[in-house]
């Protein structure tokens, strides 16, 4: 999601690999210039580490307060261009201010159609965004300027859907998360064939969005692999390829189309991994982004913490 709401973490204890508890703090200095930078706070070296570094025993946690009112919007677009192009400009117009800018492609919208019980809803559109707005008071929650900014792209007017109240928002997640769950179950079915779904996390600068995703579909093509069902949270320039391989040859095959799309992804300023980490199954994309540099700097914090490899064999390295 662009913009969600995320919890803070302000604090953790933490037992590391020598058997010894380390309680942690995050400053709240506005300046600091004592050491290297990496240094400062010691809570980011466990935040997102895999369970490589520590075991997190205890997490304190500052949270945002939640908004007064939030209505929901799902935008049909009659061309996949055009509903990517609208996540640009929602993300950069002032005349809206969206917490969520959520994509989906035909596939992916095939299923949320199917999740959202009505065969025939949208059936003209090739995209879908989801959309979420907050606001203070009812003042606040007009439509007019997301139909205003819609028009400009193509928006299917009849089958735009509004999601209003927590009801209503919790039914709109359904659909949302109806996507990846549908993928999970086609990929176990190939399973005992030596296939399964290839999930991509990989982001780019938002604005480039549209632009990789034709490489990415480009790639799949030249190498006559089915393409991804794709979607995921447009407004971080983060979406999700899905692919389906039915044995283990088409997994090869999948997989080097996933390679070089993360080249492609990397050389375009972005990250093989946005938000669900490295672990074991993505350790190979590691050296794409990062340098020998870089990577011996965090070997460097794994022995000084861990240097017996107790902790989380086979993550990240």
């Amino acid at each position: 999601m662009y913009g969600a709401t995320r919890p803070h973490v302000a604090a953790l204890r933490v037992a590391l690999a020598d058997g010894t508890v380390h309680d942690l703090r995050r400053t709240r200095l506005e300046k600091n210039t004592v050491g290297y930078a990496p240094v400062h706070e010691p809570v980011d070296w466990f935040i997102g580490s895999e369970g490589t570094l520590g075991v997190i025993l205890e997490a304190e946690l500052s949270l945002l307060p939640l908004p007064a009112l939030v209505t929901g919007l799902a935008l049909p677009f009659t061309r996949e261009a055009e509903a990517l192009d609208f996540v640009v400009a929602a993300r950069t117009s002032p005349a809206v201010s969206p917490r969520c800018l959520e994509f989906f492609d035909g596939a992916a919208l095939a299923v949320a159609r199917a999740a959202e019980l009505s065969g025939h809803w949208a059936e003209g559109a090739c995209a879908l965004v989801y959309v979420e707005q907050v606001a203070a008071d009812e003042s606040g929650l007009s439509l007019d300027g997301w139909l205003s900014l819609g028009d400009r792209f193509g928006v299917v007017e009849g089958d735009i859907l509004v999601y209003d109240g927590e009801a209503a928002l919790r039914e709109a997640r359904r659909v949302r998360h109806a996507v990846p769950a549908t993928m999970n179950e086609r990929g176990a079915r190939y399973r005992a064939a030596g296939g399964r779904k290839v999930s991509t996390d990989w982001a780019v600068p938002f604005r480039q969005l549209k632009t990789v995703i034709a490489e990415a579909r480009k790639l799949a093509s030249d190498a006559d692999i089915e393409q991804a069902v794709i979607y995921g949270h447009a407004g971080n320039g983060h979406p999700h390829q899905n692919f389906i391989a039915r044995d283990a040859s088409e997994l090869e095959r999948v997989e080097a189309v996933v390679e070089a799309t993360l080249r492609h992804v990397v050389g375009q300023g972005g990250t093989v991994a946005a938000e669900h980490g490295i672990g074991k199954i993505k350790r190979r994309w590691l050296p794409l982004q990062l340098s020998a540099l870089q990577l011996d700097m965090m070997r460097a914090m794994k022995r000084e913490l861990d240097p017996d490899g107790m902790l989380a064999p086979g993550n990240l390295f």
